[in-house]
This record gives C-alpha cells, structure tokens and sequence, in this order.
C-alpha cells in the first residue's frame, strides 16, 4: 500500500469521530452534493481554451466541447431542464475546470445563463468517463469561485478521491500539483497523488471498516442488555471486514459495468451530437432530441419519497451541536413517537468496538461517533423491535433505491463531508437510465439541514448521487 494511502486511511478515524453540526464544511461531490454554498461570483475563473485545448491528445479526459454537447443531451433528454423552469437556457462555452490530483480536468462547472444571459445555476459535469451519467449535480446560483480562490492565493480548484476541494498551483499533466491547500483552513493537503479505485477499497479496509465492525459488547451498559440483544449481536459479530471488502468490490464492478454500458450508448451519440448547434440538439421537432430521449427515458423516473419524514419540526434543546448519528436515530424516533430521544441515543454511542477506546476523549470534546451496531441495539432497545436498523452495512445503491420506494421506509447513507465521515436519511429517490445502464438519486436529512426547507418533489439540488463506496444501512419504521 503506498504511504499517502496510509496518511489518509490514519485520518478516517479522526474524520468519523468529528461530524458535529458545528464542523462540517459542505463541499461539492457524489457523496454531498446538496446543500453546497452558493454565494454570487463577480468573477467566474472560466478556464482559458489554450489550457483546455492542450488536453485534446489525452484520452483519459473529454474533449469540454463535447462534454458540454453531451451535459446538453443528458439535461434535455432527462426533462430535467423542464422540471427545473431552466428550458431554453444556455450553457456557457468555457467551463471552470476542477483538476484532479493529476492535473487533468476531473469536473467541467458549466454555469447556466438565462435567455437575458443572466447566471441561474451550475451544471458540474464529468471530464472523464468515470460515471453513468455526464451531470454530477445541478444547482441554482454560482460558487462563491472568488472567495475560494482569494483564501490561498491559488489560481486553479482541485478536488480529491473522496470529494473534499483545495485550491493551489497546478504542475505539469499527470504530475502533482505545486500546492494545494484546503480553502477554510489554509492547511495543505495531507497527499496530493490521485487515488485509483482499487487504492480506495485498500483505504477502507485498513482502517474504516475495522471500525464499523462489532468485535465486542462487553461495554454496552447491561441494564440495556436482554437475550434478544444479545442474538442480535452475537449475528452482528459474524460480519467480517473480509465480507465488506468483497461487497465493495462488487460495488465497484457493478459501477465499472453500468459506467462501460453507458459509454457504449453515449458513442453512439457523440457523432450526432458533435455535428448539432445548441439549438439543434434541443429542438422538439428536431432528430437530435429525438434519438436523446431514446437513450435517456426508458426507465420510470417518477420521485418517491416519505411523506413523514419530509419534517422540519424535529429540535433538540439544550444542545449547541448535534452529532450525526444519535441525531440521525432521533429523528427516526421522533417521526414515529414525536417525542426526542437524541440524549439517549448520544449516550448510547461510541461504547464499543474501535471508537470504545476513544470515548473519554469523545466525551470531552463533546463529539460522539456511532457504529452500525450502536444504532442498531439502542433502536431496538428503546422501541422493543418496533423500529429496527440492520446493521449490516449494503454497498449497493439499488437497495437504498428499494426500500425507499416498494417498502417505504428511508435508508441510513455513511458518506464524506467536509473533513468529516457523516450520517444522513435518505428519504426521497429516482431513478434514471435505461435497461443496460441505471443511476439513482437520493434526497437526505441530516443534523446539518434538520430545519431547512427540502423540496422532495423536485429534481433539482435537493438530489444527489451517491459515491460506489458510501455504504447504506436499512431502516424498517
């Protein structure tokens, strides 16, 4: 394992135990998408063609013309431009670029102008054929792009393997950059070499997943203990790493393969859409929109989402922070019963397992991680097996995607945000693609956003996609 695997895989720990309301950082990536801060930009560092231009002989990245072309095809084929009051408006011709550790284009931002060229949004798109889909998220307004880069003096953005943005100095192609320092803190970056997908399940199993596995319930207190518990947990225990690992492995191949298939109706396309102007390729009674919605609407791509939880009425008092998870179990508590049980739920984490020998310093700095198995026997403890959480943690998106639409009931997503590792309720999904190529989009709750006002029953930046590594756990209420 390379030694900038092991710098990162020491920190996970750290990031897991820091996901209070008051630290996380929002940032732009397939595991956060929403809620991204959205300030006006006097300046848009679009990216000069030169630069652009002199990526046009590798082929690992994508031509920005024709990742704009295909980000058109996509958005229109979709009905998302419909669905968001955005029909008729135009992507600008350059994009802002966002580098890879590399130096090569790993996002294209192609900021959304109105019939009256005014700025509405920001489409970010893939530079590189990593994904199912061209569109990585879709959201009103534009970065505060100045504001970041005047933080560090940087003159490009870059963004890591899992999702957290730096601004610096770009290197040469293929090298790493000059520097690259975090915006908020000022920090360089602890590594600055691109993560292939084989290194990040490494990552994982040396360190994160030990953590989220139950080794011992010794330290659960034992008036919380009774002999269903202790089955529950005794099944738990037979969860080992070596099974997570083959789960993202199989996450992976399953992302490869929809990724592959997708590419393989988009060549299909690129000729046609190549050859069209804007206006073309989205006129209604043109070819090219017709052989777009071909590719892109054969699959129901209706929204389902629980009502229920669709509840900004959920506070804790007495409480300055809130910790992801107790708040993540409390809110499910309180949909049912209506009463908080946050305290309990803070009080029953970090008790076992690897987080067990850091809980007095936890405690201490008033920040409380919680394992799969800690929300799964405080859950069933406090409502006796009326709402249970499995605490085998699923890879697998198209689970989440299930039981939020047949069973109606949300889903827990572990993902990155900001530094920190983070809990959230996904309670809203949809789907896209069509029979050889699927993606699903998720709208969440979480200790960050428990009373802003969600729309979901809109596709839009309340949605967002989810990373192949980010493991769910199933909620039945």
């Amino acid at each position: 394992m390379k030694k900038h695997s092991l710098i990162v895989a020491t920190s996970l720990i750290a990031m897991f135990t820091a996901c209070q309301e008051d630290v996380i950082t929002p940032s732009v990536s397939e595991s956060v998408i929403t809620k991204t801060e959205i300030d006006y930009c006097e300046t848009i560092p679009y990216e000069s063609k030169s630069v652009l231009e002199s990526f046009s002989a590798d082929a690992e990245v994508l031509d920005y013309n024709l990742a704009r072309k295909l980000t058109i095809a996509e958005f229109t084929g979709t009905g998302m431009d419909e669905e968001l009051g955005w029909k008729g408006c135009k992507l600008n011709e350059a994009p802002v670029v966002i580098y890879g550790f590399d130096n090569k284009p790993k996002f294209y931002d192609f900021i959304v102008v109105d019939a009256e060229n005014r700025t509405i949004g920001t489409i970010t798109s893939y530079a590189r054929r990593k994904s199912s889909t061209m569109i990585k998220s879709v959201t009103n307004g534009v970065k505060n792009y100045t504001g970041q880069l005047a933080k560090s003096n940087g003159s490009s953005l870059f963004m890591d393997w899992a999702g957290t943005e730096y601004v610096g100095v770009r290197g040469k192609s293929g090298d790493a950059p000059i520097s690259a320092v975090d915006p908020e803190t000022g920090e360089p970056a602890e590594y600055t070499t691109e993560i292939t997908d084989e290194e990040i399940i490494e990552i994982l199993k040396q360190e994160l997943l030990p953590a989220l596995v139950l080794n011992d319930y010794s330290a659960i207190p034992e008036e919380m203990l009774n002999d269903s518990l202790i089955d529950e947990l005794e099944a738990i225990k037979n969860i080992s790493v070596d099974a997570l690992v083959d789960s993202l492995k199989n996450s992976l191949a399953d992302n490869i393969e929809n990724t592959e298939a997708f590419w393989a109706d988009m060549e299909g396309l690129i000729e046609e859409v190549d050859s069209l102007s804007d206006e073309e390729l989205i006129d209604e009674s043109g070819k090219g929109l017709k052989i777009i919605r071909r590719i892109f609407s054969k699959v129901d791509r209706d929204i389902t989402y629980i009502q229920r939880y669709n509840n900004r009425n959920y506070i804790v008092k007495n409480t300055s922070s809130l910790a992801c998870g107790p708040w993540v179990c409390g809110f499910i508590y309180y949909i049912k019963y209506g009463v908080d049980k946050y305290k309990y739920f803070y009080d029953c984490a970090s008790t076992v397992g690897e987080f067990g020998l850091a809980n007095v310093g936890m405690r201490l700095m008033n920040q409380r991680a919680m394992t799969p198995a800690e929300m799964s026997w405080s859950m069933k403890k406090i409502t006796n097996g009326t709402i249970t959480i499995d605490p085998k943690l699923v890879f697998n998106d198209f689970s989440a995607y299930d039981q939020i639409h047949h069973y109606d009931s949300p889903a827990i997503r572990l993902c990155k945000s900001g530094n920190s590792l983070h809990w959230m309720l996904a309670f809203g999904t949809y789907q896209s693609g069509n029979y050889a190529w699927r993606n699903y989009y998720f709208v969440f709750r979480d200790n960050q956003t428990h009373g802003d006002y969600i729309d979901p029953t809109t596709k839009g930046d309340d949605y967002s996609q989810v990373d192949w590594w980010n493991p769910w756990l199933m909620v039945w209420d």
